[in-house]
């Protein structure tokens, strides 16, 4: 063969926790596939397996492990790449078992859950503080007197509903806080269509309900935001442009620019051990201008260098309108307003300074 000899593809295995379309992991595998491609000089061979035990507290994670041996043995993998914190913790308790000559790579999962990841693999995690949320949203409202957080009964959700039992204790003294892990999404939506003035609701994660009912991708929060009767905040921008009000959230391109740049080095030789990357904090504010107008939330409450997006200056009070030209952003004195698209995705970018024909529905 004459000519530039081709780049053998490089194969890499990625890990999905609980499956491939549950949020907000999917969002952070798809930005990672799309990175991959594009910072990769070599072809890129993407393998994908769900660790769907993850689901239920007896899962049986040996069959998990005797199929990812018999499918991927006799083929020769470059690296293996866990996506969010139960794939990363099924890896780092069966390291020896699975390939453990293989680099891998622990991709979105949370900093306090990464203390068992081994000094030969390399990681990218992201800075939780699910204690920010709650603060602010009392100095964003400080009459708040009810939080209702949305929280499932999966394992992994069953360990952060501890976390946020411990690190909101002191904070009961000032408002009422209630958990929905007893129980199923319906009881949830007549929940949270009833709450008492002055509430907010934290989405948390819904990943399989009381009733054991499991909630792939956005269903669960898009039925919960079409019901509520209160302001919805996470700390996932996942969710941002799908209901909820904004605030300091993980920024999913970031997390996921860093990750495929750091599988790339791995890919191109380097040992994932000698990789150190600092845990990804949380970004700047950014807030939903549909939301903090259907509830009546001023932008001059938002905190210093806040970013509002979804805005269109000249939709008067009306909220069922088409908005046809959206203009470039404009400085205010407290925050920064983006006009961009209502389908999320890379309309988010504050980077997007032409004008764009853009149908907004009824929120």
């Amino acid at each position: 063969m004459t000519g530039a000899a081709i780049s053998q593809p490089k194969r890499v295995l990625i890990v999905h926790s609980v499956g491939r379309d549950f949020s907000p992991w999917d969002y952070y595998a798809r930005k990672i596939r799309e990175e991959l491609r594009l910072q990769s000089k070599d072809p890129i061979d993407i393998f994908e397996a769900s660790l769907s035990t993850a689901r239920f507290p007896d899962g049986n994670e040996d069959a998990f492990v005797d199929y990812l041996n018999a499918v991927f043995s006799e083929r020769k993998l470059d690296l293996i790449m866990t996506i969010g914190g139960p794939a990363a913790r099924f890896f780092q308790q069966n390291r020896q078992r699975i390939f453990p000559s293989i680099p891998t790579l622990y991709a979105a999962l949370a900093q306090r859950m990464s203390s068992n990841a081994p000094a030969t693999d390399a990681m990218v995690s992201v800075t939780v503080d699910v204690l920010s949320t709650l603060d602010q949203i009392l100095k964003l409202v400080p009459e708040t007197t009810m939080v209702f957080i949305v929280i499932g009964r999966s394992p992994i959700e069953k360990l952060w509903l501890e976390e946020m039992r411990k690190l909101f204790q002191p904070l009961t003294s000032r408002v009422d806080i209630t958990y929905s892990n007893e129980l199923s999404l319906e009881e949830i939506l007549k929940q949270v269509a009833i709450l008492p003035p002055r509430s907010f609701i934290v989405y948390g994660q819904m990943l399989v309900d009381a009733a054991g009912v499991v909630h792939e991708g956005n269903r669960a929060i898009d039925r919960i935001h079409a019901v509520a009767n209160a302001p919805i905040f996470s700390e996932q921008d996942a969710f941002f442009g799908r209901g909820i009000v904004g605030g300091r959230m993980t920024n999913i391109s970031d997390v996921s620019q860093r990750t495929a740049a750091v599988a790339v080095r791995i890919l191109s030789g380097e040992l994932p051990g000698s990789i150190k990357t600092p845990p990804i904090p949380a970004a700047s504010p950014r807030y939903d201008w549909r939301e903090l107008k259907r509830w009546n939330i001023s932008e001059s409450q938002l905190p210093p260098g806040s970013e509002v997006f979804f805005a269109c200056p000249a939709s008067g009070s009306n909220i069922n309108y088409s908005c046809r030209l959206l203009w470039r952003p404009f400085c205010c004195r407290r925050a920064s307003l983006h006009c961009c698209s209502s389908s999320g995705g890379d309309a988010l970018s504050p980077r997007r300074r032409r004008p764009v024909a853009v149908r907004r529905s009824s929120v």
